[in-house]
């Protein structure tokens, strides 16, 4: 039988799956929003909406 989870949650470990974002991603810049920017918004949001906690991944560099 296959075992169903919950929305966000991973079936590996059981664990919320929390929003993921690159902080480059949500630096302001000039003209129109860039998809990307939409996107690490909306995953931001959702994130914290559902669990009151999401990861910001810094640059490497």
């Amino acid at each position: 039988m296959k075992q169903v989870y919950p929305k966000g949650f991973m079936a590996s470990n059981g664990l919320p799956s929390l929003g993921r974002v690159k902080l480059t991603d949500l630096a302001p810049a000039e003209g129109l929003p860039s998809e990307s920017y939409k996107l690490s918004v909306s995953t931001l949001s959702q994130s914290l909406a559902l669990y009151s906690a999401a990861i910001i991944q810094f640059s490497s560099e």
